[in-house]
């Protein structure tokens, strides 16, 4: 079906060319196609004014007048090309008049007219830069109240000591004269006096205690050594709570005053002595230095040392209760053999001690027990 033109009966035209650029209105055809789009004005090139006051814009050209193709009233023709147009000024809004809406059957729709590319219009000449501003006076604030008074500063060191002043020395008084007297008579001789002697003086008499009388003597206030008639040593005998002389034994020899040991100088017989059992034992190196001790253990025990010196020994009997028991050891002991850690119940040991210094490093331990 065929479109119908408003009011006239006459089919509509497939295509109607775009109309030309025009300061003039044009009246719309009863045509589905769009007119086309006016030529966009060239841009105001307006001089910019000087800086401070701003130059004023260039006036807009005028739109562009291109009549409006009227609505097609029939099928929709297909999309216009869009009008190119040359850049000039932006004419006017066009006020074609819009064409009256087909009554038929809505065209196809026509092509898209090809966008119009105007000329951009050239940029204004830069107006001068405006005068500057006068400069605006400094405000006058007012005067800060006064600030609190600073702390004393540290009093200044004392100034030196002026010099002395130098006088004129007075000048010597004269000398008086000397006095003239009449010389007196001498006095008699006193006579000699006559004192009597005095009593002979009580000194405290000498004496020797009980205590010192086996060594020493007084005669006539004068203390001597009793002579011992051989090389003997005086010593304090705590027994008897006295000095006494000591008899050299055998295998020691007096000569002037060295005394020296000679031969075997170890005893030939031992006591065997109970050290009683506490949970730590001191052994004293000195007074225990070669002995032989039982120690009967009902617990722990641990060891000390005291006294230490090179050539010190001790041997010690070590039996067990019916419980095993630890041992603890200086850790400086040199064991030859194994180092003990503890003993079974109801076993007995032998522990002994050399020592070669004086320190428990300087020690050398043997430890053995019952199989």
């Amino acid at each position: 079906m065929r479109a119908q033109g408003p009011g006239n009966g006459h089919p509509l035209p497939a295509h109607h060319p775009p109309a030309a650029a025009s300061g003039h209105l044009s009246r719309g055809r009863a045509s589905g196609e769009t007119g086309a789009t006016g030529a966009t004005g060239a841009i105001g090139a307006g001089v910019t004014g000087a800086t401070g006051a701003a130059g004023s814009d260039g006036a807009t050209g005028a739109t562009g007048a291109g009549a409006t193709g009227a609505t097609g009233a029939g099928t929709t023709g297909a999309t216009g090309a869009t009008g190119v147009g040359t850049a000039g000024a932006t004419g006017a809004t066009g006020a074609g008049v819009t064409g009256a809406t087909g009554a038929g059957v809505s065209g196809a729709t026509g092509a898209t007219g090809a966008t119009g590319t105007g000329v951009t219009g050239a940029t204004g000449v830069e107006g001068p830069t405006g005068a500057t501003g006068a400069a605006v006076a400094t405000g006058a604030g007012a005067t800060g109240a006064t600030g609190a008074t600073g702390a004393t500063g540290a009093t200044g060191a004392a100034g030196a000591t002026g010099a002395t002043g130098v006088g004129t020395t007075g000048a010597t008084g004269a000398t008086g004269a000397t006095g003239v007297g009449t010389a007196g008579v001498s006095g008699a001789t006193g006579a000699t006096g006559v004192g009597a002697t005095g009593a002979t003086g009580a000194g405290d008499t000498v004496t020797i205690g009980t205590s010192a009388a086996d060594v020493l003597s007084v005669a006539a206030g004068v203390i001597t050594a009793d002579d011992a008639a051989a090389d003997k040593l005086v010593f304090w005998d705590d027994s008897a709570d006295k000095l006494t002389y000591l008899t050299v034994g055998s295998n020691l020899t007096i000569t002037d005053t060295t005394i020296a040991a000679n031969g075997d100088f170890l005893p030939t017989t031992f006591s065997a002595n109970t050290i009683t059992y506490a949970a730590t034992v001191d052994l004293d190196m000195a007074s225990r230095n070669a002995g032989y001790f039982t120690i009967s253990l009902t617990g722990n025990l641990t060891f000390t040392t005291s006294n230490r010196a090179a050539g010190r020994t001790v041997t010690l009997r070590l039996i067990c209760d019916g419980t095993q028991r630890t041992l603890t050891v200086p850790a400086d002991w040199k064991f030859v053999g194994s180092k003990p850690a503890n003993i079974a119940a109801s076993k007995t040991a032998i522990l002994s001690l050399s020592y070669f210094g004086t320190a428990d490093t300087d020690c050398v331990a043997a430890y053995a027990v019952q199989t």
